[in-house]
């Protein structure tokens, strides 16, 4: 067994009609870091997605120790055309990973999850 202290934070929030904030920040204690961080924006219509997106993040390879492993960095950009085919999807995985009730957008909610 493995002991975990962390803590893990989401929000997506709607803005106004159309535009959403959201962001993650997850922190390993024990090691004193953070594992995950990201904050973006994003545009929703009845045709297009826009999601611009930045991210901080430990990718941990080879049983390396938290503590050994580095910080990536990278900023992503999505542009999804509802009702064509798609490939990828790797900014939404991160989102419905990272944010818990991410996707319930296009119900009746009011567009705040955390």
């Amino acid at each position: 067994p493995q002991d975990i202290e962390q803590t893990d934070l989401g929000v997506y929030w709607r803005l106004r009609p159309n535009w959403y904030v959201f962001g993650r920040w997850n922190r390993d204690w024990r090691y004193g870091r953070n594992v995950d961080s990201f904050a973006g924006l994003e545009y929703v219509n009845c045709c297009l997605r826009i999601r611009a997106m930045w991210r901080k993040y430990v990718v941990v390879r080879d049983n390396r120790a938290l503590d050994d492993t580095p910080l990536n960095q990278g900023v992503f950009i999505q542009v999804v055309f509802k009702g064509l085919a798609g490939f990828g999807g790797r900014v939404e995985s991160l989102l419905s990973n990272g944010i818990r009730g991410y996707g319930k957008e296009e119900g009746d909610d009011d567009g705040m999850f955390f």
